[in-house]
This record gives C-alpha cells, structure tokens and sequence, in this order.
C-alpha cells in the first residue's frame, strides 16, 4: 500500500516534505495507508492528506 500511495502521489504531480514522507514509510498501520490512499485520490494538496479526521 506504501508503495501504492506514493506512485499515486508522483503520478498526480504532488511532492511531500520530508516529514510527510518519512511519516509514509515508518507507518506500518495498513488501515491509515489505505485511508491516505483513498484521500490522495482525490485531493490536489498533500496536505489535505494527512490531516486529522
């Protein structure tokens, strides 16, 4: 799902700061990957990803 999340994030043009990455890669819970999976489908800011619910 990592992997997944951040193909969709290149393929879209969107770019993480280096926190927001090292966040996706020490994140071993697949249930928040795959909510910030679905989040960054459709969102134009990183940002909006990672918020809080």
């Amino acid at each position: 799902m990592r992997t997944s999340l951040l193909t969709l994030l290149d393929q879209k043009g969107l770019t993480l700061t280096q926190a927001q990455l090292d966040l996706v890669h020490e994140t071993q819970d697949l249930g928040i990957l795959t909510s910030w999976h679905t989040r960054a489908l459709h969102t134009t800011a990183p940002d909006e990803i990672f918020t809080c619910e």
